[in-house]
């Protein structure tokens, strides 16, 4: 049984270049598939292979990459069948959608692994016409069609008249040139059209991983398709962790219920911003109050200094609060009312359960060394004191928010200084 008694026409998609498109019915199956026809004359004038497509296609196993199921010779015809997208191009998707920055990094991270894998295959595969009409959008998958000039590097510099979509090519295959990082750029290119569509601002990270593809010079563009995909992943990551903390705070009015400050490294102020914190969200009329597990700070003080008064296990003065590590032994106790403030120390564990994680780093000049990595789930990181070249190099680093905490010795106090401090702060945590 030939496919003309298989399948059934039920419209026509395309006809362009000897290709003709078609969708057609499996007649016993019930299902819905593409239908090419290529006239080999045509394929053969330019010196090409007219089933390369479909054997190409029939070799590739990967969910963005649509499943090829029967090949066959009609006269003066090539003619594959192969599996119905029933999705949008991407052109048309964004004539109906405005992509948030999460459906782009989505979308780019789908895409990036069809390119990716085709580029891991020995030899590689070059796509070299990547453009929005060959990218559909299929619910939560994107599929990437039509191969008809994808092939090894050797086999397409064998073809350079072969036609590519300028405005998605690269400079370098614009003259007859390509390899990997061609199709690289025309990812590139792909990203910012869904940056330009987009209805939200495109974070700082997202417009600079864009950009680094579109580097006129191949040499200055990330190593691979790959590398630059797993820099989208990454970005992926740090939303879903934000994501997955902002869901798990128990607020309390709009501030976390529990907030922990860990330092680094020993000596770098964590207990100084914890207690300077807790003054200054009470002084801001945010109540909050203060707690160390392995070391009685506040008692310490008051054995030395008459500045701290105690009530029924609660230590206080000005806008500072705490828990009496020593004297609060009664179960009925309750702690005060707000912010929990966990001087944690180095000890990180302390904070594991925290709604809110703060780092403490020093910023002091003869430390200035590229940071080691923080906790993936590390909210905040604050520089003690400020310092805006190491607060850089934490940012790009550690990839993390970082504020900087003005130069004091007195954790008690408050000035216009810190609290500036705390705005900033609160914005970033509310």
């Amino acid at each position: 049984m030939g496919y003309k008694d298989e399948y059934e026409v039920k419209k026509q998609i395309k006809d362009q270049d000897g290709t003709r498109v078609y969708l057609v019915h499996h007649k016993t199956l019930g299902v819905d598939r593409i239908m090419k026809t290529v006239r080999i004359e045509a394929m053969q004038v330019a010196d090409l292979d007219p089933s390369a497509e479909a054997k190409l296609i029939a070799n590739l196993r990967h969910p963005g990459i649509p499943t090829l199921y029967d090949l066959y010779r009609d006269g003066e015809y090539m003619v594959w069948i192969e599996e119905w997208i029933k999705g949008l191009p991407l052109s048309d998707y964004l004539m109906r959608h405005s992509p948030s920055e999460d459906e782009i990094i989505r979308i780019m991270i789908s895409l990036n692994s069809i390119i990716a894998y085709l580029h891991s295959l020995c030899p590689p595969i070059l796509y070299q016409d990547l453009k929005p009409e060959h990218i559909y959008i299929q619910g939560e998958r994107v599929v990437l069609i039509d191969y008809g000039i994808a092939g090894s590097r050797a086999s397409s510099e064998q073809r350079k008249s072969v036609s590519c979509s300028v405005s998605y090519a690269s400079p370098e295959q614009i003259l007859g040139y390509v390899d990997e990082k061609s199709d690289l750029y025309s990812l590139g290119k792909v990203a910012r059209l869904m940056q330009r569509r987009s209805g939200d601002e495109i974070s700082r990270k997202v417009r600079r991983i864009i950009a680094r593809a579109l580097r006129e010079n191949p040499s200055q563009r990330p190593e691979s398709v790959k590398s630059w995909s797993e820099e989208w992943m990454k970005i992926q990551k740090e939303q879903e962790r934000q994501l997955k903390r902002r869901k798990k705070r128990k607020k309390v009015g709009n501030l976390p219920k529990e907030i922990a400050v860990i330092g680094t490294e020993e000596g770098v102020g964590c207990t100084q911003i914890a207690v300077s914190l807790t003054v200054l969200m009470n002084h801001a009329g945010d109540r909050a109050w203060y707690v160390n597990p392995y070391d009685a700070v506040p008692e310490r003080i008051m054995e030395t200094e008459d500045i701290f008064c105690q009530k029924s296990g609660i230590i206080y003065h000005d806008c500072f609060y705490s828990i009496s590590q020593l004297g609060r032994k009664k179960a009925d106790d309750q702690p005060p009312e707000g912010t929990k403030i966990i001087d944690c120390g180095i000890h990180e564990e302390a904070g594991r359960n925290a709604d809110l994680r703060i780092y403490v780093c020093g910023s002091n000049a003869w430390k200035m060394t590229k940071p080691e990595p923080l906790e993936p789930d590390i909210d905040l990181c604050i520089m003690n004191p400020a310092n805006r070249q190491s607060g850089r190099l934490v940012v790009k680093e550690c990839h993390v928010r970082t504020l900087g905490y003005p130069a004091d010795l007195d954790a008690l106090s408050v000035n216009r200084q810190k609290i500036n401090f705390y705005k900033a702060l609160r914005r970033e945590i509310v």
